[in-house]
């Protein structure tokens, strides 16, 4: 998870929560720390995912490849990151007030 640092294995099992007492219970081995595991496939470094944890889904990359995009292969081709200022209102910054935990992982 970026947004607080918590580490998960592929099946989904959370392996590490960095918030937790290191001489404390391990309480990332509760299911209530565990998330859903997707298929997920990588091409052109895009990682692209099927939504649906049903194990029939498993190998879905193998029947139902992502959309290829061509100018990804060619290496002429170039990309830009932008930045923006987006207006938004108290909520946000009173939850990111309020979530300390979050700013090293989402902040970097």
């Amino acid at each position: 998870c970026v947004y607080h640092g918590w580490c998960f294995g592929g099946a989904g099992d959370c392996k590490f929560i960095p918030q937790a007492p290191r001489d404390g219970p391990p309480v990332h081995t509760s299911s209530k720390a565990c998330v859903a595991a997707y298929p997920t496939y990588v091409q052109n470094g895009i990682l692209w995912f099927w939504p649906n944890s049903d194990p029939q889904y498993k190998e879905i990359h193998l029947k139902k490849t992502p959309h290829h995009i061509p100018e990804l292969d060619d290496p002429s081709f170039t990309n830009a990151t932008i930045t923006r200022d987006i207006a938004y209102g108290y909520e946000v910054l009173i939850e990111n007030l309020m979530d300390p935990s979050h700013v090293h992982y989402a902040h970097y």
